[in-house]
């Protein structure tokens, strides 16, 4: 009978104790555990800056400051999304090594206990940004999503997460896009005191049309519609009080359906479709082309492929001079 009062005692300063150490770590989960982080591309030495982006497969090292905001007999696990890049070690330990209780160089996880309040622990990590993570293959499709990875992320051993410091990521070509259309839209801006207004206000549209297909993953055509757009003033028509809108050089054809339609007007597009044979040609190819591109949407975005029949069916409309 003693035995198995003895039994229940231990059992009751077990739960007892787990409960306490819960408290505490429940109660820390709020706390600021990460108190300095420096970020740095390996090559080149160049801080990221908080609202800068990481570029996948490069090379980055990453100065982490832990200040232990308790002390408790708990694990606490630190991962990174980094990949170790096969030279080195994926995590260094710089300061307050003895908190280590796991850690492999080349794997991303390291674990630690905090056994002094506000006992610091320094990392250093070396590694490379994903090379894959933006990319989805859908199909015979490869589409491009900046994409979330977490630097450092921290969380009890089987418990509760503590916090992460993350950054975004992006591959070549959605960098390539995104400072192509900061370029189009800097340009547009200059120039909107000058352009016609109808033409102003389709291609504002254009660039519009073109980051919503890069948000839903056709980076590469996304990129193709801003090369439509002219990056000179002498391919852009001017107002009718300084030009001839009607009279505007055959090489605004460079701009696009969009552009077209804003250069000849729908309407003298309806009532002389005989005289342009060349533009008809140029909406034919390009409900054509909004057809592939809807098609291969709607495995992704029912809505965003609806957005794609509804331009299709306007220039479909044009063509038939309705």
């Amino acid at each position: 009978m003693s035995r198995i009062n003895s039994i229940v005692r231990i059992s009751i300063v077990i739960i007892i104790l787990s409960s306490i150490s819960h408290t505490l770590v429940s109660g820390q989960t709020n706390a600021k555990w990460i108190t300095n982080i420096e970020i740095k591309e390996a090559e080149t030495g160049k801080i990221i800056g908080v609202d800068d982006l990481l570029l996948t497969g490069r090379l980055y090292e990453v100065h982490v400051e832990i200040t232990m905001p308790l002390s408790a007999e708990i694990e606490v696990v630190a991962e990174t999304q980094l990949e170790w890049d096969e030279v080195g070690s994926l995590w260094n330990v710089i300061e307050g090594a003895g908190a280590i209780k796991f850690t492999d160089p080349q794997q991303n996880i390291i674990s630690f206990t905090p056994k002094a309040k506000d006992a610091k622990l320094v990392l250093f990590i070396r590694g490379r940004a994903p090379r894959d993570i933006t990319m989805k293959r859908v199909d015979d499709l490869i589409l491009h999503y900046t994409t979330n990875i977490n630097l450092v992320f921290l969380n009890v051993k089987d418990g509760s997460p503590l916090e992460s410091i993350e950054k975004m990521v992006v591959d070549s070509w959605i960098l390539d896009f995104n400072n192509k259309v900061e370029e189009k839209k800097v340009f547009l801006d200059e120039i909107k005191d000058e352009a016609n207004e109808k033409w102003f206000s389709l291609t504002s549209s254009l660039v519009g049309y073109s980051e919503s297909m890069a948000n839903n993953g056709f980076t590469d055509m996304a990129s193709q519609i801003l090369d439509l757009i002219p990056s000179s003033r002498d391919s852009v028509p001017l107002k009718p009080v300084q030009q001839d809108f009607l009279m505007a050089n055959i090489s605004y054809l460079g701009i696009g359906v969009l552009g077209i339609l804003a250069v000849i007007g729908m309407v003298q597009w309806s009532r002389n479709r005989s005289k342009n044979s060349i533009f008809e040609d140029v909406l034919k190819d390009q409900v054509k082309r909004l057809e592939v591109l809807r098609v291969r949407g709607e495995r992704i975005d029912r809505r965003f492929a609806s957005d794609l029949e509804e331009l299709k069916d306007t220039v479909k409309k044009v063509l038939e001079g309705e």
